[in-house]
């Protein structure tokens, strides 16, 4: 019993932790991508504008633009492609594929140094296109 009661607590303060690190962050302050169906990613585009989300710890430093099979597949592009991420200006990076989770969701997420060298910031807009 005693076992149970702390674990259910332990799981309460981290919702709470990661609650008001959001707050913090500015996190919840960001628009909410619109999920959207694989017709609408039928056909190769030069390029694709996606909400620029954070990258995960695992990636940080490495480069890497993880987007969803749908947004790949209206590039023309596969995992380990090059890609031009821009907002005011542009960047070079590393395809990957994105969550499950986060599939879906017109989505790309990027690392800090991605974002600040294409001037973007979490939240906002990026044109993609294939290298």
């Amino acid at each position: 019993m005693g076992i149970d009661l702390f674990l259910l607590l332990a799981a309460i303060a981290a919702v709470i932790a990661i609650f008001f690190f959001r707050m913090l962050s500015g996190a919840a302050d960001m628009p909410q991508p619109q999920t959207h169906s694989c017709e609408k990613c039928a056909q190769v585009s030069e390029s694709i504008t996606l909400y620029c989300y954070p990258a995960k710890a695992a990636d940080l430093g490495l480069g890497l633009a993880r987007m969803d099979e749908c947004s790949k597949r209206s590039l023309g592009v596969l995992s380990g492609d090059a890609v031009l991420v821009t907002y005011g200006d542009t960047v070079s990076a590393l395809v990957a594929d994105l969550t499950e989770a986060d599939a879906g969701r017109g989505l790309v997420r990027l690392d800090e140094a991605l974002m600040r060298g294409c001037g973007a910031a979490y939240g906002k807009r990026v044109s993609v296109k294939k290298r």
